[in-house]
């Protein structure tokens, strides 16, 4: 026992003298239509798409409706960093650059959210917009080995989140690789 506590301390010290000599670097904002797109299609051939997109996804289906042009889907993911950019941290000695997820140390990070489809008619185009809200965790070990929530944001397709984790403000929002995934699939089966 005394040895993990031994090494916990010097995983923190190591920690501590990382933040040091690092300086974080936030995401830059991306533009509004890495979430939405016109499309060359009808708005039936569109939810078809949708529709099948969704389902052979990792996403699950909540709720749909047609006539009105919504689906809403829920997903939980345990490999974020393809889904998020919270910046990095740029070591100021060796100008390694390393997302900021990783230098912040958490054990365990955890991406949960829910999606709204939205699709509308504009003649022989479709529209189609995918908003999601993202909940992003980030988990350190307790005194007693136990999981701990260090950090929590909550974020939007369109609006990143702030939060401080160990003296920085750290800001999360969505990589848009989940909204342009499920895009581009949904236009290559139009």
């Amino acid at each position: 026992m005394h040895i993990r506590n031994r090494l916990a301390a010097l995983v923190v010290l190591a920690l501590m003298s990382l933040e040091a000599c690092a300086t974080y670097v936030p995401p830059a904002p991306v533009p509004r239509e890495s979430f939405s797109r016109d499309l060359n299609a009808s708005y039936d051939r569109t939810w078809s798409a949708i529709t099948y997109v969704a389902g052979a996804s990792f996403f699950k289906i909540k709720a749909f409706e047609k006539a009105s042009g919504l689906m809403t889907l829920d997903f939980e993911l345990r490999d974020v960093l393809p889904y998020v950019d919270c910046g990095s941290a740029q070591n100021s000695t060796t100008h390694q650059t390393t997302p900021a997820l990783l230098a912040l140390g958490f054990i365990m990070v955890s991406l949960q959210g829910t999606a709204n489809i939205t699709i509308r008619s504009e003649g022989r185009r479709t529209a189609i917009q995918f908003n999601s809200q993202y909940t992003l965790d980030g988990f350190r070990r307790g005194p007693y080995g136990e999981l701990i929530k260090a950090a929590e944001w909550r974020f939007t397709s369109g609006s990143p989140d702030a939060q401080n984790v160990l003296g920085t403000l750290v800001t999360c929002r969505s990589s848009y690789k989940i909204e342009g995934d499920f895009l581009s699939e949904v236009s290559a089966r139009l």
